[in-house]
C-alpha cells in the first residue's frame, strides 16, 4: 500500500470484534449436561475424597508395619549384660530374615 491512502475508501479494520449473541432460542444440551455431570459424580466423589483425606490428616502417624528400636551390635554391649546380649541377637535375626526376604525378591 502507498503511503499516503484513501481513508475514505479504506477505513481500516475495526478495532474491536462485535460479541456474538449468546441468547438463542434453544437451550444448550451441553450446558445442562455440565451442570448434571457437575451436581452427580463430581460433587460425591469430592466430597468423599476430602472427608478421606481429612481421616488420613487425623491419623498420620499409623503405619502398616511394626517399627523396632535398633539396638547396637553385640560388641557394644557389657561383658555381663545379658538383657543387651539378648536384645542385640534378636536385632541380628530379624535384620537377617529380612535381609533374605530382600534377597528371595531379587
Amino acid at each position: 500500500m502507498p503511503d499516503s491512502w484513501d481513508k475514505d475508501m479504506y477505513p481500516g479494520f475495526p478495532r474491536r470484534m462485535p460479541a456474538p449473541s449468546p441468547q438463542t432460542s434453544v437451550p444448550n444440551p451441553i450446558t445442562y449436561l455440565t451442570k448434571a455431570f457437575d451436581l452427580l459424580v463430581d460433587r460425591p466423589v469430592t466430597l468423599v475424597r476430602e472427608f478421606i483425606d481429612r481421616q488420613h490428616a487425623k491419623n498420620r502417624y499409623y503405619y502398616y508395619h511394626r517399627e523396632f528400636c535398633h539396638v547396637p551390635d553385640i560388641t557394644g554391649c557389657q561383658e555381663k549384660d545379658v538383657l543387651c546380649m539378648f536384645e542385640a541377637e534378636m536385632q541380628w535375626r530379624r535384620d537377617y530374615k529380612v535381609d533374605q526376604e530382600i534377597i528371595n525378591i531379587i
